[in-house]
């Protein structure tokens, strides 16, 4: 029988890593937080809200700007989730070497959430002024779902095993919504994001589109939502955008902190949280199931509304990447099977001609320079470095593009960029080494070398800025500009039934598409568009006619703007005065207790470990004591460091009662070590050896 000892080492790495298992670690890919060899890091605690802000010396002053943000916003949530934080929470704002649009929330090693700088890729998306500030609301508001704590047991028990598990034949959790379902989490989250006076992605027309096309094919159903899909459109979308809207439909029709209230009620269930309806009737007084059937069907009636586009359908794809555009030709990558290697579209705007071929350039937009075709993309450039900017066909870096979002280039060769380490905050444009614009969307690049992008004001205000000039403006989040023909310029905005294209001329803005569905476009003529269209079963490829109808952009209302909690906060300004120096072994903080009991065949498996980690990840420990089904009792410690380039795992343990059993040792050993060599592209090397002894004699001591 395959030793429990090792069983039990894998169950405590898995808990106190959080979901991942015992292996050798392979940077951020098999879960670490960080890369190795990082830049330091200081930290500084917030004392009037309980919350310690990790971050590089060049991101001091988004330090600042978090720090700024979190008091007030700590006072909301507490207010609209029903629940006090019972742990410190941990921000960290990740260095420039993990170039990242992602964020993330965990109650692992301990109350922490992780946030990277990369979001100016996709500003378009989210919709939102500040990039940092969305992601402190929508993981903080993960923070407060995941760490709310119900029933007596749950909070009696984390004083003494903090953020443990107790497993026995009934599941019982000192983090019970762990367990929810991520429809609930990201929905939540996202209906959160979006009351800040920040945007958000309820802002989004595309998103509000792809919701009513969802409700249009009965889709928005308990068992597509909660159960992860393998069709179109893909789980994330479904958990973030379908999500987002349920929470909004039900805030808006029972108050947020109603629908907030559903994860202190959920929490109540430690010992088998998975009464989702039981929880919503506690909230709301309706369960989930009848809930989202009223949501449905209020979607389905306002899709009878939508107008699709039309026109000849020439590609089609299951994963959206945004259309580059040179003065001759669109490009675009697309996925027709969503798990393929993509296809690179080229489409000719003199001639017509479409041509669809295979290719491994890095999902992305597809950005032109000198006759050559990159993606804009994000990917490992070392061991030590993930970085932004544009890959070739082998996923090697353009090196003169690193650590940018190229917009394009001008036709005297100058990039025209975010810059990525100074964008954490709101995209920085520069053309060349010269600093040119703070903006709040994409930047479209003319003919002759005009500029045309947003800039988000106070009150909704969005302003069309070309070259540093302002021409129009128009009220919400969302809108990025597409093209510029003949005095007149094209953009991407918001229709009440979700988003459309729109031109401005002479002052007047008209509406150059009875489509709702369009996500992106570029110009073919004065006569024709290509666009993007979100449906039922993909995203759309067409060639239509420009249309001219008396029609500005919509504006979308939400209804938490008349209410006395919308709107940025003034900023409790608590300077980050104590910086200290962070150290992976310094900051290693007790995480919690597991205690596993389970009834075996040939006898009982009784295992407890106390778990250690730092908010960063960059170290852990445990030490466990546990009695296997042959009634063999061990303790010992686990230790795990990828603070480095060589990363490692170290474990002993000796046997505390041999039974009287002469086939067995006093102690043994685990280890392992990993150096990586080269990583770029598709490729690595790494050097890696592990050394397992277990405690029977009989056992080999295997080295690899």
């Amino acid at each position: 029988m395959k030793r429990l000892f090792f069983a039990s080492l894998l169950l405590a790495c898995e808990i106190l890593l959080a979901v991942e298992p015992f292996s050798i670690p392979q940077g951020l890919g098999s879960g670490n937080t960080v890369v190795p060899a990082d830049e330091s890091y200081l930290f500084s605690d917030l004392q009037k809200s309980n919350t310690q802000i990790i971050y590089t010396r060049p991101n001091l002053p988004f330090a600042q700007i978090a720090a700024n943000e979190q008091q007030e916003l700590h006072e909301d949530y507490e207010k609209y989730y029903g629940w006090r934080l019972d742990e410190k929470l941990y921000i960290g704002l990740l260095s420039g070497c993990n170039q990242i649009p992602n964020a993330f929330s965990t109650q692992w090693p301990n109350n922490r959430q992780m946030n990277y700088m990369g979001g100016s890729v996709m500003v378009d998306y989210f919709s939102a002024t500040s990039w940092l500030k969305l992601l402190l609301h929508h993981e903080s508001a993960h923070n407060y779902q995941l760490n709310a704590k119900a029933s007596t047991f749950s909070q009696d028990a984390h004083t003494i095993i903090g953020n443990g598990t107790l497993l026995t034949p009934l599941l019982m959790l000192t983090v019970p919504n762990i367990m929810e379902n991520s429809f609930l989490l990201e929905g939540n989250a996202v209906l959160n994001e979006s009351w800040h006076g920040n945007g958000g992605r309820l802002y989004n027309g595309a998103l509000k589109a792809q919701t009513l096309i969802a409700a249009q094919a009965d889709r928005i159903t308990p068992q597509n939502l909660y159960n992860v899909s393998l069709e179109f459109p893909y789980y994330g979308f479904n958990w973030y955008i379908i999500g987002g809207h349920y929470n909004y439909y039900l805030a808006q029709k029972y108050g947020l902190e109603k629908i907030n209230s559903y994860f202190l009620n959920h929490s109540e269930d430690f010992w088998w949280p998975h009464f989702t309806n039981w929880s919503m009737i506690n909230s709301i007084g309706v369960d989930f199931e009848s809930s989202l059937a009223e949501f449905a069907e209020s979607k389905k009636a306002q899709a009878a509304k939508m107008r699709l586009a039309e026109g000849e359908k020439i590609a089609a794809s299951k994963i959206f990447y945004q259309l580059g555009s040179s003065s001759e030709r669109i490009y675009f990558l697309t996925q027709p099977s969503g798990v393929s290697f993509p296809e690179l579209a080229v489409y000719d705007k003199k001639t017509n001609r479409f041509t669809l071929q295979r290719t491994s350039h890095p999902g992305g937009k597809v950005i032109e320079k000198g006759g050559d075709l990159y993606t804009q993309a994000t990917n490992f450039t070392s061991p030590a470095k993930i970085t932004q900017g544009l890959y070739n066909s082998h996923a090697k870096l353009l090196e003169t593009s690193d650590s940018k979002v190229v917009q394009g280039y001008l036709k005297s060769g100058e990039a025209l960029y975010f810059d990525v380490k100074s964008s954490f905050d709101q995209p920085q444009l520069y053309m060349g080494d010269e600093f040119y614009a703070q903006v709040n969307s994409s930047v479209y690049i003319d003919d002759e070398d005009n500029l045309y992008y947003f800039v988000q004001g106070e009150n909704k205000e969005r302003t069309l800025y070309k070259n540093k000039t302002a021409i129009a403006a128009l009220k919400g989040f969302y809108g990025h500009v597409v093209g510029a023909d003949k005095g007149v310029v094209y953009l991407v905005a918001n229709s009440e039934n979700g988003s459309s294209l729109y031109g401005f001329q002479e002052g007047r803005f008209f509406r150059a598409s009875s489509a709702d569905n369009i996500i992106d476009a570029r110009i073919i003529d004065e006569s024709k568009v290509l666009i993007a269209a979100i449906e039922a079963d993909g995203y759309a490829y067409r060639v239509t006619a420009l249309e001219r109808i008396d029609q500005a952009p919509y504006e979308e209302r939400l209804f938490f703007e008349q209410e006395s909690y919308y709107g940025a906060y003034e900023g409790v300004h608590e300077p980050l005065e104590k910086k200290e120096h962070y150290t992976a072994l310094g900051n290693l903080h007790y995480s919690g207790a597991d205690l596993l009991y389970t009834s075996m065949q040939n006898g009982d498996f009784v295992s407890a470990s106390a778990n250690f980690g730092d908010p960063l990840g960059q170290n852990s420990a445990a030490i466990f004591i546990q009695k296997d089904d042959a009634n063999i009792s061990t303790m010992g410690t686990l230790y795990e460091n990828s603070e480095h380039l060589l990363s490692y795992r170290l474990g002993l343990y000796g046997l505390i009662d041999k039974n009287k059993r002469g086939d067995v040792r006093s102690f043994g050993a685990i280890g392992s070590a990993l150096l990586p060599l080269y990583r770029a592209g598709y490729e690595s090397v790494n050097l890696f050896a592990s050394f397992y002894q277990d405690y029977q004699t009989a056992e080999r001591e295997p080295l690899s």
